[in-house]
C-alpha cells in the first residue's frame, strides 16, 4: 500500500497548497500547535490528491545484458565441444571443451563488467547503483519471503511484534550499556594527558530568524526521494512544492528558534535494523537506520548553519576535525596525515601511528554530552 506521486499528482498538490492561506499556522501561539496544524493540512491534502492504494510490487531491476554476435558464436562453439566430449569421453575433447568454456566465460565477464560500469557511471545516485548491482548478484537474497528471526532469552523468535520490541529495547539502551562497559574496562587506567577543547567567552543565545529564500534554498539542497518518516511526507513532494510550503515553514521554524522548542511530532523516527556482520539472529550484529521527517531535516539544516557560523567565528572547531564540515572529508584527513608523516620523516624523525576503530562509536555517544 503506497501513494502514487506521479507528475500530474505532484502538480495538483502544488495547486492545492498554493490555494491554502495557512492563516491558522501563522496565528498559532506556539510552535507545537503551529506544526500540528500544518501537518494536518498537508496530510489531508495528500489523502485527497494521492490516496493510498494497493500496488503490485515490481521485481528487482536487473542489468539488461545484450549479447553480441561474438558471444553467440563462442557459446555455440562451447556447446558443440561439450556435446562432442559427452559423446566420446575422450580426454582431448575434454581439454578442447574446457578451453572453449574459459574463452566463453571470459567474454561474458568482460561484457557484463562493461555494462555494469556504464550503468553506474550514468546513475544519478552512484552509491545506490553500486549496491543495487551487488544485491542483484547475491543468489541467496530472499527479500520479504520470511519474517526476520531474532534470538531472545536463548530462543529463536520470528513474531514481528516481539522482534520489533526487542530491537527497540536494544537500540534504546545501547548507548548507556556501551558507555558503562567502557567505564568498567578502563576504570583502572591512569590518564596522563587530558585533552581540552577551545573555550569561548561568548554564548550562542540567539538563532537568527529564517526567511522564505533560505527555506527554499534548504529544500532545494535535499535529495529527491520517496522515502519518508512517520509523517509520510517524502522530500520529493516538499521539493516539488517548495515555494508553496515555504511560508508556513518559515513561521514554524521562527517560532521554534525564538522559543527554543522543537515540535514533539518531529522527535519520532522510523528505525530499521541494518545487518552489519555475523549471525542474522543476534541483535548486536545490526545497527539502527533512522528515517526522520523531511521537515525535521529542513529545520535541522537551518539551525546547523547558525551553529557552524557561531563556532567558526569563535574558533571553536579544532583544525584536526575533518568530518561533517564543508570542504573536508576522509580524503583531506588522509592527506593531512600523510603530509605530517612525510614532513617528519624528511626531518629525520621516527614516526608512529595509532589507528583506532571505535565499536558502535556513534551509538555510544551519551545524549547528555551532545545535547
Amino acid at each position: 500500500v503506497r501513494r502514487i506521486f506521479s507528475r500530474k499528482n505532484l502538480d495538483i498538490l502544488k495547486d492545492e497548497f498554493f490555494l491554502e492561506n495557512w492563516e491558522s499556522v501563522h496565528a498559532a501561539p506556539d510552535v507545537e500547535e503551529s506544526y500540528n496544524l500544518f501537518l494536518t493540512t498537508v496530510r489531508q491534502t495528500l489523502d485527497h490528491v494521492c490516496p493510498k492504494k494497493k500496488v503490485q510490487a515490481k521485481p528487482s531491476r536487473k542489468l539488461n545484458v545484450q549479447y553480441d554476435e561474438e558471444v553467440k558464436i563462442l557459446k555455440e562453439d562451447f556447446l558443440t565441444a561439450l556435446h562432442r566430449y559427452e559423446l566420446t569421453g575422450n580426454n582431448d575433447d575434454k581439454i578442447a571443451m574446457t578451453e572453449k568454456k574459459k574463452t566463453y566465460d571470459l567474454k561474458l565477464r568482460n561484457l557484463k563488467r562493461s555494462i555494469t560500469a556504464e550503468y553506474i557511471n550514468q546513475a544519478d545516485n552512484k552509491s545506490k547503483a553500486i549496491w543495487d548491482t551487488i544485491n542483484s548478484e547475491k543468489q541467496n537474497k530472499q527479500k520479504g519471503e520470511a519474517n526476520m528471526q531474532l534470538e531472545m532469552d536463548g530462543k529463536i523468535e520470528d513474531n514481528p511484534v516481539l522482534v520489533a520490541e526487542h530491537f527497540n529495547k536494544y537500540f534504546s539502551k545501547i548507548a548507556a550499556s556501551t558507555l558503562e562497559n567502557n567505564r568498567e574496562q578502563f576504570k583502572n587506567t591512569i590518564i596522563t594527558h587530558q585533552i581540552t577543547l577551545p573555550q569561548s567567552d561568548t554564548r550562542l543565545l540567539f538563532l537568527k530568524p529564517t526567511n522564505t529564500k533560505e527555506v527554499i534554498a534548504t529544500i532545494s539542497s535535499l535529495k529527491s526521494k520517496l522515502s519518508c518518516g512517520v509523517d509520510e511526507i517524502p522530500s520529493k513532494v516538499v521539493k516539488h512544492c517548495a515555494k508553496q510550503l515555504a511560508p508556513p515553514l518559515v513561521s514554524i521554524i521562527n517560532k521554534s528558534f525564538s522559543s527554543g522548542q522543537f515540535p514533539s511530532a518531529l522527535k519520532t523516527a522510523k528505525i530499521y535494523p541494518k545487518h552489519k556482520k555475523g549471525s542474522l539472529i543476534k541483535p548486536e550484529n545490526y545497527r539502527p537506520i533512522s528515517l526522520i521527517s523531511t521537515l525535521s531535516k529542513i529545520i535541522e539544516k537551518i539551525a546547523l548553519s547558525r551553529m557552524l557560523d557561531y563556532m567558526e567565528r569563535n574558533e571553536l572547531i579544532t583544525k584536526n576535525q575533518h568530518g561533517f564540515l564543508k570542504g573536508r572529508s576522509t580524503t583531506t584527513a588522509v592527506t593531512n596525515l600523510l603530509e605530517k608523516i612525510t614532513d617528519n620523516l624528511e626531518d629525520g624523525k621516527h614516526v608512529s601511528a595509532i589507528l583506532l576503530d571505535y565499536s558502535k562509536a556513534f551509538d555510544g555517544l551519551g545524549h547528555d554530552l551532545i545535547l
